[in-house]
Order: structure tokens, then C-alpha cells, then sequence
């Protein structure tokens, strides 16, 4: 079905080729390693034939809404709970790309792509990204808001749709755009955010009243500066200092909580790193040699069609065990 999206025989034959190269799983898969074509057909394919990309999106799309609306059907005292994780994560690179928007950010000079994935139920999958272009444009939290708005209609009628972000999000923007959106979002957040509001007491914020001074998990706040309340909590993570020893991390829910549940969800988010780790090892999200806009746009495609495929393989035989995050 994938493949009836190219008009062109020959085209059909590259795709095939390429997605095979992504399907070995070996963290490998340029052009030059591909079997069936030539690296430099494969280069044009990616970089300068006319093949429609957007229709095998809306391919793999109308197969995940399928799966989706399977699982809605099922009979439950409750909605399933969507997981729609969001983070940015770096495709380092060296060398000159001209026509890339490639920056340096948290020092690691690369690609810096926002990820939108989404856990349900048995079911995970990667639906949008989005590329950061750079100083002066959309910021990463920007980009992730535009992508939760372009999210269908169905994952917050048909489920109990839920963000999950790291510190990285934790803005007043992000929080508000989320509460707008009628999206409730679990979001990291530094430990020294000023607080207005402790529950009906308020506060001097300028002060020095900090989320790290409050004794109590599930409590709700008024962030300074922020125009929605929140209920926060944290834990300790082991192994993250230099020394081995812990450090506090503190989450925030748009939506009361107890301090235990946001714990639990808050620690969810991270098997968006868990995914980022498998596509890098694995199907070689890392591995892009085009130079073009357009030939990136769709390696990066073709990376994740390679997951979804090989995950639906495990769907279906679950005796391979294939380690997908």
C-alpha cells in the first residue's frame, strides 16, 4: 500500500530499497549500504526525484488512526490514556551543510528536531516533527505547540489525552498554550521557579518563595508570571551528578493531582528518550548524509516509517524479539 503512493515503477523499486536499508536495524542505513540500488540513485531519489512524500504520510497516518480507533471501541469503565510526549533531541553533524539549518544548541552542533510521539494502550508511535531553524525563528516550545494544535480531533475525544514534556517546556507559554488547547500537560520544571501562590496563600514573589521550599507533594501553586495554577511534585533521580549521588526534579500537572500520580506520570515521559535512543541506534535517525532540505525531510521519514513498520511486526509476532525501546 506504502508503495502504490509512487506513480513510478522505478520509484517503487527505490523505495523498497531504501526502506530495506532502514529495516536491517543496524544503525547504518546511507545509501551506500543499501542493497537492490545504486547509492546514487538512491541519493536522487531522495534528493531530487518528484515522489510524493505526503501521501505515504497520510498512508501511515490512516493506519495508525485504524489501530487507534480499534482500541477505542474496546469496552472499558474508563478512556484509554494517551501519552503525547514531546522533546527536542540532536542529530549531531560536522562538516558544511549549507542549505541545512544546522546550529549549536546545549553545546551539540547538528539538527535539533522537535518529536511529538504518542503511547496508547499497545501502541507507539512517532506522528509529526519539526525542525528548529535556528536563532530568531520558532522556538522548540513554539514548534511543539504548533504541533499539538494540528493533532486530529479524535485523540482528545476518543481518549484521556495527556502531555508529558521535560524541563525543557516547562515555560509559562508552553503550560498556558497547553491549558487553551484543552490538553492537560505533566511537565519538568526548575526547582527555583518563584511562586506567587501556595494554595490560598499568597505571596511576595520577588521575595524569594521557590518551588524547592514547599514541603508538601500535590501541592497547588501560582508560578510568578504564569496565568494558569498547577499542582507540583518531585523525586529523587539517582546517578545524574558526576559523583553518582542524586538530584530533586520537580514536575508540574495542569489538572490536580496527587503528588504520587504526577511522580508517575512525570517519569513516563522518558520513554520518548527510550525511542530516541532505539531510532539513533538502531534505524539510524542519526545517519543522514543528504544536503538538501527536502533529502533530510524525507531520511527522516523513512526512519520512522521503519520503526512503525517493525513495531507493527511485533504486534503481530510477538515471539521475535525485536527491541524497539
Amino acid at each position: 500500500t506504502i508503495e502504490q503512493t509512487l506513480a513510478s515503477k522505478a520509484h517503487r523499486k527505490l523505495l523498497r530499497a531504501a526502506t530495506n536499508a532502514f529495516l536491517e536495524a543496524n544503525g547504518n542505513p546511507r545509501p551506500e549500504h543499501a542493497d537492490g540500488a545504486s547509492a546514487s540513485s538512491l541519493s536522487r531519489f531522495l534528493n531530487e526525484y518528484d515522489w510524493n512524500l505526503r501521501g505515504l504520510i497520510r498512508i501511515l497516518r490512516k493506519n495508525i488512526n485504524r489501530q487507534l480507533l480499534n482500541l477505542s471501541t474496546q469496552k472499558r469503565s474508563r478512556k484509554h490514556l494517551l501519552k503525547i510526549m514531546l522533546d527536542l533531541t540532536s542529530l549531531e553533524k560536522t562538516g558544511e551543510f549549507s542549505e541545512l539549518p544546522i546550529h549549536t544548541l546545549d553545546q551539540k552542533r547538528g539538527l535539533h528536531i522537535v518529536v511529538l510521539y504518542v503511547v496508547i494502550g499497545n501502541q507507539r508511535f512517532p506522528w509529526s516533527f519539526s525542525v528548529w531553524q535556528g536563532k530568531d525563528t520558532l522556538s522548540p516550545t513554539q514548534l511543539a505547540l504548533r504541533m499539538l494544535k494540528r493533532i486530529p480531533n479524535h485523540f482528545k475525544s476518543l481518549f484521556q489525552a495527556r502531555v508529558l514534556a521535560d524541563g525543557g517546556f516547562g515555560s509559562d507559554d508552553f503550560l498556558e498554550g497547553c491549558v487553551a488547547l484543552g490538553l492537560p500537560a505533566v511537565v519538568g520544571i526548575r526547582c527555583d521557579r518563584r511562586v506567587e501562590r501556595v494554595g490560598v496563600e499568597r505571596f511576595d514573589a520577588a521575595v524569594g518563595t521557590r518551588l524547592n521550599t514547599l514541603k508538601t507533594r500535590g501541592t497547588r501553586v501560582e508560578l510568578h508570571g504564569c496565568n494558569v495554577p498547577v499542582w507540583v511534585s518531585w523525586f529523587k533521580l539517582k546517578g545524574k551528578r558526576k559523583d553518582g549521588s542524586f538530584e530533586w526534579r520537580y514536575v508540574v500537572s495542569t489538572v490536580k493531582a496527587s503528588g504520587e500520580a504526577i511522580i508517575r506520570w512525570g517519569r513516563e515521559r522518558w520513554r520518548i528518550e527510550a525511542f530516541f535512543k532505539t531510532m539513533k541506534s538502531r534505524f539510524g535517525l542519526d545517519q543522514f548524509g543528504q544536503r538538501t532540505a527536502l533529502g533530510v525531510y524525507r531520511f527522516l521519514t523513512l526512519a520512522f516509517m521503519a520503526f512503525l513498520l517493525a513495531f507493527w511486526v511485533t504486534l503481530d509476532k510477538p515471539d521475535l524479539l525485536i527491541d524497539l525501546d
